[in-house]
């Protein structure tokens, strides 16, 4: 029983061509779109978002204020957000 679960893991939609081809375009214009954004605001954006760091320790590896890194990623983000949209 529990090879024939491992079975229809392996052949699920993970593996489809189609849905790679898709992930692997979306990807494509995810790392278009960061390309295009400032330099501090792509670094925090990789080092929270992609890295996992907390707010605390981007704000000592970049030496400043927490307030500044919710700031910025906030930002960041939004103009993530909008580049995206130029994407299609």
């Amino acid at each position: 029983m529990r090879d024939e679960q491992i079975q229809v893991r392996a052949s699920g939609s993970a593996t489809d061509p189609a849905r790679l081809h898709e992930r692997s375009e979306a990807s494509l214009i995810f790392w278009a779109a960061l390309d295009t954004l400032a330099d501090d605001h792509r670094e925090i954006l990789v080092l929270k978002d992609l890295q996992g760091f907390l707010y605390s320790e981007i704000a000592e590896t970049l030496e400043i204020p927490e307030g500044t890194v919710a700031s910025c990623l906030y930002h960041a983000r939004e103009a993530l957000c909008e580049r995206n949209e130029e994407y299609p």
